[in-house]
């Protein structure tokens, strides 16, 4: 481990989501702790310094927003930690929202990783010049979304099929169990509940390659934020379409890719 690197809280609810950031910051050899809600944050940081946090949005018990605020607070300008969001929607009042809270900047997911690396060497003191938020986010081809982009998606795996694979097979189980808990709030009338689930979903689809899914993440996200039960049960059922395609031709897909790329 080198003692220099910068000392870096991940603060992510998503346990895929966690251990994907961890791999990237290993890999460039940063120190970091993980906190997985605004609580556990808090107490991270009132027990030793860190040079930079990277803080997720939408977290049970404690989300981003409540937890920056809570920490600008007990700074009381006596430091100043910086603090880049996380999130897998970046709107210009989300942005202001950030800042209004005392966060220093925004990284829309699926971030670049040579973004998000220039950034963190930016706000730690190891490079120069000044971390733009615009820069940060990586075009997503939302407009013409694709079942899965392994090519875009490879860089947050170390570029290495084989630690992709791994995940994408952790990311498929773990997607009817989502679907079963979208209905779940959906049925209790838990619309923020779902919204956040839907939030969380679009982060890590998108992060995987899976920019489709991600897509109708968005779509349900909104359409929860609306609050308008009609149009819900038709969101959830493509989303559930989508993940029975994705459950049949994902790894038939990475097969494909890997053999062009061994060709």
């Amino acid at each position: 481990m080198d003692l220099t690197a910068p000392k870096i809280l991940l603060v992510d609810d998503d346990d895929l989501s966690r251990r994907m950031m961890a791999l990237l910051l290993s890999e460039k050899g940063y120190n970091y702790d993980i906190a997985s809600n605004g609580l556990e944050a808090i107490e991270a940081v009132k027990s030793q310094p860190y040079d930079i946090i990277l803080m997720d949005l939408q977290m049970p018990m404690m989300d981003g927003f409540e937890a920056t605020s809570k920490i600008r607070n007990w700074e009381a300008g006596n430091q100043h930690t910086p603090i880049v969001a996380l999130t897998a929607m970046l709107f210009d009042d989300e942005i202001q929202k950030c800042l209004s809270v005392g966060m220093d900047d925004c990284i829309s997911k699926p971030f670049n990783t040579e973004s998000l690396f220039q950034l963190i060497e930016t706000y730690t003191g190891q490079s120069k010049g000044q971390a733009q938020t615009k820069d940060l986010q990586e075009t997503t081809g939302i407009d013409e979304p694709v079942m899965l982009d392994i090519q875009s998606a490879l860089p947050r795996f170390s570029k290495d099929v084989k630690i992709y694979r791994e995940f994408l097979n952790e990311f498929i189980d773990d997607l009817p169990q989502r679907i079963n808990q979208f209905r779940t709030f959906f049925l209790s009338g838990d619309f923020k509940a779902l919204a956040d689930s839907a939030h969380n979903l679009k982060g890590i689809s998108a992060s995987m390659g899976a920019k489709q899914l991600s897509y109708l993440s968005q779509k349900l996200d909104q359409k929860s934020q609306d609050g308008d039960r009609s149009v819900i049960p038709q969101a959830l059922d493509e989303i559930e379409q989508h993940i029975l395609a994705l459950q049949n031709d994902a790894i038939r897909i990475l097969n494909g890719f890997t053999g062009q790329q061994d060709s």
